[in-house]
């Protein structure tokens, strides 16, 4: 789930249960979400994410609007060893 629908699932949870989903991430992820929940609701900086995407000049739209979703298909492949 990309930063900010998982931040505004996490913005509707008690903080008792906001602590405790967050305490299951990856300490990276969970300090990322956390910033992230700093900000007010309907702020430009709750919808942020701060990860980059990187294009090349040969990049065609199609091909860069799909980049990003190719990326992190390899990221979840290679997060779950032995599947």
């Amino acid at each position: 789930m990309q930063p900010a629908p998982a931040t505004a699932v996490l913005a509707q949870l008690a903080p008792e249960a906001r602590a405790c989903w967050l305490d299951q991430l990856a300490p990276a992820v969970a300090a990322e979400l956390a910033a992230q929940l700093e900000y007010p609701a309907d702020s430009a900086g709750r919808l942020m994410s701060r990860r980059l995407g990187f294009f090349r000049p040969e990049m065609d739209v199609v091909r860069g609007l799909h980049a990003p979703a190719r990326a992190g298909r390899a990221r979840r492949a290679h997060a779950v060893p032995g599947r």
